[in-house]
């Protein structure tokens, strides 16, 4: 149970990233880069506290491989969501996003080398369908729905890799690695984008400079080691499958946000329920496995 306590705690943290990608007067490219910097300092801060090595306990270069190549697909990941928003619209985006634990049901078992499940693969198609009943999706606007499903596959991905990982290393370790290699994948891309339009890359503002932080230290320090923590006893399924909470927890953060421009509708409900549901159906049919 605390496991799944502590992994809801992450995907409720995820759900404030809207809210503080919406108050950031930041384009998407920058703001990520401050994200993934900031988080590579702060975590790198908590190492020394905690007097741990930054050096692998087993150190291997195929590791250290890993961590890249995941920090890469983090930075992937986050390039095209916000980009799926910035081409369509939020609604869309979340549509998209639902097909994560379709990937996820196909890409851990063919990772692991084993079976699909069924159970797996009927829940991914009940989640993509509540989703869009929330969300309230247009899916005319193809090339957004085609980004956020592409930033899906590669979230899908990393998870994945980064439960092969997590038995191996501290959460925190592994965060920095990774965070550090995606902050460089995204120092390049800022660099190339330069080059063809200038872009604002500090904060305009101290309360830019406040969010960045809270973005940094709780959305990202706090809740991708914990994801990474949780990863080691739960199944990349279920952590991806929980995470399709995380428009509902951002939706109603919204909501008491800023409570005149955010109403709920009867589809937030019928979807959020469906999404709830589906996290439930999926436990009870694993323990009746177990048995």
């Amino acid at each position: 149970m605390r496991f799944y306590l502590l992994l809801h705690l992450a995907v409720l943290l995820w759900g404030l990233t809207a809210i503080l990608g919406k108050v950031i007067h930041l384009t998407p490219v920058p703001m990520m880069w401050w994200r993934t910097l900031l988080t590579s300092v702060s975590v790198g801060m908590i190492l020394l506290i905690q007097s741990t090595s930054f050096c692998l306990p087993t150190p291997k270069k195929v590791d250290i491989r890993k961590m890249a190549w995941i920090g890469f697909l983090v930075a992937v990941h986050w390039l095209l969501f916000y980009a799926s928003v910035k081409v369509s619209n939020a609604s869309v985006c979340l549509a998209g996003f639902g097909t994560g634990t379709l990937f996820t049901a196909i890409l851990e078992p063919l990772m692991n080398k084993k079976s699909l499940h069924w159970v797996e693969l009927i829940i991914s198609i009940w989640v993509m369908i509540a989703i869009y009943i929330l969300a309230q999706a247009d899916i005319s606007m193809i090339l957004g729905l085609t980004l956020s499903a592409a930033s899906a596959f590669f979230s899908s991905l990393f998870t994945i890799l980064n439960k092969k990982l997590s038995h191996l290393y501290s959460p925190f370790v592994i965060s920095f690695y990774e965070m550090v290699f995606a902050c460089g994948i995204l120092t390049l891309f800022l660099v190339l984008a330069n080059l063809y339009q200038k872009i604002e890359v500090l904060p305009p503002s101290f309360w830019d400079w406040v969010y960045l932080i809270v973005l940094s230290l709780f959305c990202t320090v706090i809740a991708f080691s914990i994801s990474v923590f949780v990863v080691r006893r739960l199944s990349a399924f279920m952590v991806t499958l929980t995470t399709n909470l995380e428009p509902v927890y951002g939706m109603l953060i919204a909501y008491f946000s800023f409570p005149q421009t955010e109403r709920m509708n009867t589809h937030f409900y019928v979807g959020a329920v469906m999404l709830i549901g589906s996290i439930f159906v999926y436990l009870y049919l694993k323990k009746r496995k177990v048995r």
